[in-house]
């Protein structure tokens, strides 16, 4: 029939449902018809019922901004447990002959949770079920998501869709996480543990979507059936509980043939470039393992070894292991050029919430700025953040004029005309993410000096590679040249593929890979200018410790990101096993 909101097309689907038993709803649906005061305003409006919940984050105008909650849906409870959520449910009369139809209905009217905001391109919409929001905090959340995907623009021209595939990855992280921290050994009951401390073992489902323009070529696209990869990758990319953006996008509406099925063949050929990029960097691990261990720490402790032998009174003395403690210096400054990395692009000052340890977590949840539920004024025309509550009497927006909220509602599609609303209304908290928004500071000097740092703390691994190569004695420049070969390409193009998108320059970009690329030559004549003497076998201790941070940690697949799926999982394992034993077999001939 004729689309009627999400309320009436939650009834439509509850009477066409012929399955017994109860479940929780979540439904979220785009509408880019409302016009509010002559201005067409994108909508998302959202029904709950239940515990499940949706988070919309947002940036705010400008460079380097961080995403922030700008909605949060409310879970629906039985008199007032927390611990019951409602659920919409079906019977037959064997099961209980007093159920009717009628009184699932009146929950949908009755005890749903409306909300309506307006949309913009580059929001990111993630739906999940209990299970990830009862072991995970909001912040938690939201840092995932900054840290899957890096500042760049804002909604505008210069706006470009992230690809999907960072989609699928925020998703299998936030499963992965919410698993890890549902661990219930060694807690209190799950009854009795605060939302987000963990330890409710629940299936767990997540979708994450970004927001953006829906234009008249893509609808003639889509009527006809011929979306490819990249219009995929620039639509519409999400993840849902681990299973491949194809499988999460399966529900579309056009029929399974010629032309799907070459669009699910681009996908497969996208996730297979995917694949083979995360296998070459397992495979790099392994030779940068290697290379740490039994070239370049085995060089540094022979060296070091003989010079303290001809200056010792006997030769047999057993000396301290400086080789192995240089090291571990090397270790430690490759870890905190990570940490300054992680520092700069996390948010911070902006109205965000830092996290810290478990203890603390609970002492700071009650300051974190939370998004309002739903707020009580409809949109003006220099107001596209408004959240659309379902309340029946008039509030005042910020022009002065008032408007009545069932009218805004039944013009939105949410109610039927002269249909009774429940839903309570909210003014939003003065310090939350949706208000902050628009008055936040203007970017100063740390969104300046952000990339130049950022590249910076990137190029010290090249710099102490290019160090041991220089400092390296001829018979293991070969293998060393090999080693920062693999790791020096793939390194390359993978800051090359992160910065293209977001730096504010193409010049200023030319100009930082050029710099990350001659690093490494400029380490190269530093460390030959060093290599004999004592300086020399420091250096190569040095490096041996920021190629094993770099090879366990940075790239070693699972640490930093999730095996890849199935047999994928296999092939990095045995890549990284390659890799180790290639550089081994290299350590023979030399």
């Amino acid at each position: 029939g004729e689309y009627s909101g999400p309320i009436g097309l939650l009834k439509e689907a509850y009477s066409d449902t012929s399955s017994l038993g109860s479940t929780s709803v979540l439904l979220a649906v785009m509408d880019n018809t409302t016009q509010i005061h002559g201005k067409v305003h994108p909508m998302l409006g959202v029904v709950t019922l239940g515990d499940c919940e949706l988070l919309m984050l947002r940036r705010s105008k400008g460079p380097n901004q961080p995403l922030k909650v700008v909605l949060h849906t409310e879970k629906q409870r039985i008199g007032g447990n927390h611990q019951t959520p409602l659920q919409l449910l079906r019977l037959d009369d064997d099961l209980d002959p007093n159920f009717h139809e009628d009184a699932a209905l009146d929950a949908i009217e009755r005890g749903s949770g409306l909300h309506c905001m307006s949309t913009r391109e580059g929001d990111v919409i993630i739906m999940g079920s209990d299970g990830v929001f009862d072991n995970l905090f909001v912040e938690e959340i939201v840092e995932i998501c900054n840290q899957k995907l890096p500042p760049r623009a804002s909604a505008g021209r210069d706006f470009e869709p992230a690809d999907s595939n960072t989609f699928l990855e925020i998703a299998q992280c936030l499963v992965q996480k919410a698993h890890s921290k549902s661990d219930i050994s060694g807690r209190c009951p799950p009854q009795n543990t605060p939302v987000g401390f963990g330890g409710k073992a629940d299936d767990t489902s997540v979708l994450v979507a970004e927001v953006v323009e829906w234009t008249a070529a893509k609808r003639e696209d889509w009527e006809q059936g011929q979306w490819q990869r990249s219009s995929w990758g620039q639509m519409f990319g999400c993840g849902h509980d681990g299973y491949s953006a194809a499988e999460a996008t399966s529900d579309s509406d056009f029929e399974e043939d010629e032309t799907s099925r070459v669009s699910n063949a681009s996908l497969q050929f996208a996730d297979w470039g995917a694949g083979i990029l995360k296998t070459a960097e397992a495979f790099t691990a392994g030779v940068l393992i290697n290379a740490g261990l039994v070239h370049l720490l085995a060089d540094a402790s022979k060296e070091l070894n003989g010079r303290r032998r001809l200056h010792a009174e006997e030769e047999a003395e057993d000396g301290y292991p400086w080789a192995e403690l240089w090291c571990g210096i090397g270790c430690l400054l490759t870890h905190g050029a990570e940490l300054l990395a992680e520092t700069l692009l996390r948010p911070s000052e902006d109205g965000s919430c830092p996290l810290g340890d478990e203890k603390g977590r609970r002492e700071k949840a009650a300051a974190c700025p939370v998004a309002p539920k739903v707020v009580g004024h409809p949109a003006t025309d220099d107001d596209d953040r408004s959240v659309f509550s379902a309340a029946s009497r008039p509030s005042t927006s910020s022009g002065g004029a008032k408007v009545a909220h069932d009218v805004i509602l039944e013009e939105l599609g949410l109610i039927g005309p002269s249909q009774g609303v429940r839903s309570k209304s909210r003014q939003p908290s003065p310090t939350s993410p949706s208000l902050a928004e628009s008055s936040a500071p203007p970017p100063g000097l740390r969104a300046v000096v952000v990339g130049p740092l950022l590249m910076l703390s990137l190029s010290l691994h090249s710099l102490l590679e290019g160090l041991s190569l220089g400092a390296a004695k001829e018979s293991r420049t070969r293998d060393l040249f090999m080693a920062i070969l693999a790791h020096k390409g793939v390194a390359a193009f993978s800051v090359g593929v992160a910065w293209q998108p977001t730096c504010p320059s193409v010049w200023r970009y030319i100009v930082a890979m050029v710099w990350f690329a001659a690093v490494t030559p400029i380490g190269i004549f530093m460390g030959h200018a060093v290599e004999d003497s004592p300086s020399g076998a420091v250096l190569t201790a040095l490096s041996a410790g920021t190629f094993l941070y770099v090879g366990l940690v940075e790239v070693n697949p699972g640490v930093r990101a999730p095996l890849l799926p199935g047999a994928g999982a296999v092939a990095q394992a045995l890549a990284c096993v390659a890799g180790f034993t290639a550089m081994g077999l290299l350590a023979l001939w030399t």
